[in-house]
């Protein structure tokens, strides 16, 4: 786990391995149509997820949904993101 407590530093890992992932199916991040944040904690928290993620995004954040939520998969996780994606 990467970034433990910090979910801009969660949110940056997670963009970076998406991208990794589409890149190695042949996409590119232009390729992504809409993606959905789920962020863990306090309102702070999906500020700060949601700063990194349009800092991260060079050409304009796709559609997005921010969603806070209680809990998510692994213990100290405070962001996963899940991305449709449409060869464009």
């Amino acid at each position: 786990m990467v970034g433990i407590g910090d979910p801009a530093e969660q949110a940056k890992a997670c963009l970076d391995n998406l991208s990794g992932v589409i890149g190695v199916h042949g996409f590119a991040p232009s390729d992504l149509r809409q993606i959905t944040i789920y962020v863990v904690g306090e309102h702070q928290h999906l500020l700060d997820a949601w700063d990194a993620v349009t800092g991260w995004f060079t050409g304009g954040v796709p559609p997005a949904t921010l969603l806070g939520v209680n809990v998510l998969g692994y213990s100290q996780q405070l962001v996963e993101i899940d991305a449709t994606i449409v060869r464009a």
